[in-house]
């Protein structure tokens, strides 16, 4: 099934995102123990969990922020 016109301006905002699930610092890696989902989602959904998880974040990020793209390497 296509989503409908309306659906699809609200996928993002409907869609987690994956976010924080404690304090994290730079250098830090990125495992399922230290993030989680949300609404909404930006740059990551919930389906690329396996993308981030082994990478390492360059800044500080607080407990339920968004992870982004510019924040891992």
């Amino acid at each position: 099934k296509e989503p409908s016109s309306s659906e699809k301006k609200n996928i993002k905002l409907l869609r987690k995102g994956i976010i924080a699930s404690k304090d994290l610092y730079k250098g830090e890696v990125l495992n399922t123990n230290n993030v989680m989902f949300a609404r909404p989602s930006t740059d990551f959904s919930s389906n690329d969990l396996e993308t981030i998880v082994g990478k390492k974040i360059n800044r500080n990020i607080l407990k339920g922020f968004l992870i982004k793209k510019d924040d891992i390497f």
